[in-house]
Parts: structure tokens; sequence; C-alpha cells
């Protein structure tokens, strides 16, 4: 916005009427002033990342003052200490959600070349937060806690350790880049999260650097915007969420019913009509987020994704372009991984 007001682009957005009857003294008035509201505007939202920063803390903090916390953060102590009946719970548990999470990556088509636990890295994060506290860069309250202080970088203080020496999301996150740099030969590394961690990253890598590590430099943060309903954010706790399994299979019924209205699919097999659907349907979802700016919220998902005219031309025209090439014969069924990919 600076630049465009600079190069008077902005001032060409304002109609010519309204600018003769605007003095010039006026017009230079309205520019430090529209540069002064967004200088306002970004330390707004530095300030806001600061208080959800802190707000942070002080769960981290406050969590262990319920009863049902307390028994919790037992849990946890004793999880951390190898405790036999917490680890099975915890095994059995897990196995269900990466049981889920395997079924909804692979109707995705998406696969990972290396998957790493934080349930390992957090020893090696607890081991680079005693090394910091050897090094003085990080230091330990009365109660035992450990903080960073990236006051001097313009953040605040964070909370590492809890003062009963169980870990927090930043402990793990510590040892989860050590090691991935220690496992892998990176140029560059590239976290792919919502904006709602933009200050976690900020101070993940900034504590990294602190630490000593060099390569910290090489690190980004490739923030996006949230996927969120017409009546605010989704979440889970409250039950407004928008299931991903739900939603694909909405979509694959969605584009069969389509292709049923349409009759265009009558000359192939079941086989391959059952392909198309799910190829047209998921690829409809896949081009309904990646149509969006990565920095602004998508809304109202289920309203928006539709197997529109739009979507069902730019899919079809590239499905047969790359047919024509490639695979003259079983066009729709033979696209999916391209399409998926």
């Amino acid at each position: 916005m600076k630049d465009a007001l600079d190069n008077d682009l902005f001032l060409s957005k304002i109609p010519g009427l309204v600018l003769k009857a605007v003095e010039e003294n006026e017009v230079e008035l309205i520019k430090k002033q529209t540069v002064s509201f967004l200088a306002i505007f970004k330390d707004v939202l530095e300030v806001e990342g600061k208080l959800e920063a802190e707000i942070s803390n002080l769960k981290e903090i406050c969590k262990p003052s319920t009863e049902i916390m307390k028994e919790a953060q037992k849990m946890l102590v004793d999880w951390e200490n190898g405790d036999e009946t917490v680890r099975n719970l915890w095994s059995e548990m897990n196995a269900w959600v990466y049981k889920g999470f395997n079924e909804t990556y692979k109707r995705l088509g998406v696969d990972f070349d290396q998957v790493q636990y934080e349930s390992n890295t957090y020893i090696l994060g607890k081991d680079l937060i005693q090394e910091g506290l050897d090094k003085g860069v990080l230091y330990q309250k009365e109660d035992g806690s450990v903080w960073c202080d990236l006051t001097d970088e313009g953040l605040d203080q964070k909370l590492l350790l809890r003062s009963d020496g169980t870990s927090v999301y930043m402990t793990q996150d510590l040892g989860t880049a050590v090691e991935r740099f220690k496992q892998n030969n990176i140029q560059k590394l590239i976290y792919t999260v919502g904006n709602e961690q933009d200050y976690h990253f900020q101070v993940l890598f900034k504590i990294l650097k602190k630490l000593g590590y060099q390569w910290a430099d090489q690190l980004y943060h490739l923030s996006y915007g949230m996927v969120e309903l017409p009546e605010g954010k989704m979440k889970s706790r409250e039950g407004t969420v928008v299931d991903a399994d739900d939603l694909m299979q909405e979509m694959y019924e969605t584009a069969k019913s389509k292709a049923q209205e349409l009759g265009k699919l009558e000359t192939l097999s079941e086989e391959d009509k059952e392909a198309s659907y799910e190829t047209v349907g998921l690829g409809a979802l896949k081009y309904f987020m990646l149509k969006v700016d990565p920095k602004k919220k998508c809304f109202s998902i289920r309203r928006k994704v539709s197997i529109s005219t739009e979507i069902q031309v730019r899919l079809f025209n590239i499905l047969m372009h790359v047919s024509s090439h490639y695979y003259p014969k079983r066009v729709l069924c033979r696209q999916k991984q391209l399409i998926l990919n």
C-alpha cells in the first residue's frame, strides 16, 4: 500500500471529480494519514500476536489448577517418566488416530517421505533447553520453570519447560527442528502451518538462533488463512467443525449426481464411472482450496465448494489435454493420479 501511495497509484482509484475538489496540500495530508494508519494497523497486529502468546503461556501455567487438569498433568508426568500403563493407553489411542489419518490421506492421494513424532523429539528438546541454561541463553524461575526472554527481539518471554519438568509445544518443536537438520541434507526448511501460529514460529526461529544454530536463518513459515464457517472459527471442542472425510464424500456425491444429470459418462464401465466421480469431486475440492490466496481465509466451505461450470470446464479441459498426449484410453480413470498429486 505504501508503494502504491508513493507512486500515486492509490490516487488513481479516486474519481477525477473528487481530486479536482481537493487541494494539493490536502492530497499530501491524505497520503500521510493513510501511511500512518497502516503503521498503526501493523502495530495492532503485532500486539495481538503478543497477547495470543501471553494467553498461551498463561494457559500452560494455569492448566493444573482444576481437578481434571491436575489428573491430566499427572498422566503427562507419568508418560514422560515411562509409566507402562499410561504409555499403553496412549499407544492405543494414538493407533485410532493414525488409522483415521491414513484413511483420509489415502483418499486425498497424499503420502509422506518421512514421518517424525514429537513424542520422540521432546527428549532432544529438553536436552537443548539444558544446553541453553548452561550457556546462559535461557533462565529458570524460582518454581523451576524454564523461559526464554525475547523482549530484546521485540517479542516476549516464552515458557519452554513447566515447573514440574514436563515439556510444552515449543520444547518439542525445538527438538524436531534440530533432528530434521541432523537426519537430512536441508538447505531450507518450510513450515506450512496456519496463520494462528505466526507468533509461535517467530519465537521458535529466534530461540534456535539464540541457541547457536545458524541454519535458523533458513527456516520459513509459509502461513495460510484458516477455513472458517460463516459464524466464525471451527472449534472441535464445541462441535463446530466440517469433517474432512464428510466433505470429501459430499464432493464425490455431488460429482456423481452432476455426471448422471448431464449423462456424459454413460459409455463408461461402472468402474470407470466411480473413478471419474472421485477424480472430479476431489479435484473440485482441491481447486477450491488452492484458488484462494494462501493468506486469505476460506469461508462457508460447504456452500462455496460445488461442481460449478467453471470448475467442470477447467478440470475436463486438463483431463482431455493430458490424456490426449499420454493416456488415449480409459481417460477419466487414468487421470486420478495426475489430479490428486
